[in-house]
């Protein structure tokens, strides 16, 4: 699956292009996560309880018991 996508964007962008976004996004995606850090942390975290709890109730539903948190 991930090779046909990988596929897909090769075809709609010359390797160049694809480098060429690379390094833009290299550089400009710290500054704005360093600008906005409570915003965005505050948004994956909420994304990450909703997937977290859509793959426990995945989990549930196919039988198998969900995996435990190693106790230090």
């Amino acid at each position: 699956m991930a090779l046909w996508v990988v596929s897909c964007i090769g075809m709609l962008f010359n390797f160049f292009t694809l480098i060429y976004i690379g390094v833009l996004l290299a550089l400009l995606v710290p500054p704005v996560y360093e600008r906005h850090q409570d915003v965005i942390d505050e948004k994956v975290g909420l994304v990450h309880s909703i997937l977290s709890r859509h793959l426990n109730t995945a989990i549930s539903k196919t039988g198998q018991p969900p995996k435990q948190k190693k106790a230090e």
